[in-house]
């Protein structure tokens, strides 16, 4: 018996950056669930705890890291892709640190 992945939790405030993405994930047959800011995941009562994050880095309520930091004080703790258009020193510095963790 082939395992049921959890889901792709993508985190973007641009609304065509999460589509274009769940777009290309549900034709590779990966489960996703769209949010539109930390706060709406963060919200979730339903959040999965098992599948994969794509982080949008900058985000007018919280950056990626600091949401990835509040994930892991809530023992959600899964593989991690941070995206974002301007790399800053703190995405340099978490790749850095721990490489296997962060793809920027």
């Amino acid at each position: 018996m082939i395992p049921k992945l959890g889901p792709v939790i993508v985190v973007d405030d641009d609304a065509a950056v999460r589509h274009a993405l769940k777009f290309a994930l549900e034709i590779e047959g990966f489960p996703v669930r769209l949010y539109d800011g930390p706060k709406q995941l963060l919200a979730d009562a339903d959040l999965p705890t098992s599948g994969c994050l794509i982080l949008d880095y900058r985000m007018p309520e919280m950056n990626g890291l600091d949401l990835l930091d509040c994930l892991r004080q809530r023992r959600i703790d899964m593989p991690a892709i941070l995206m974002t258009g301007q790399l800053s020193p703190e995405c340099e510095s978490a790749v850095k640190h721990d490489p296997s963790r962060y793809s920027a």
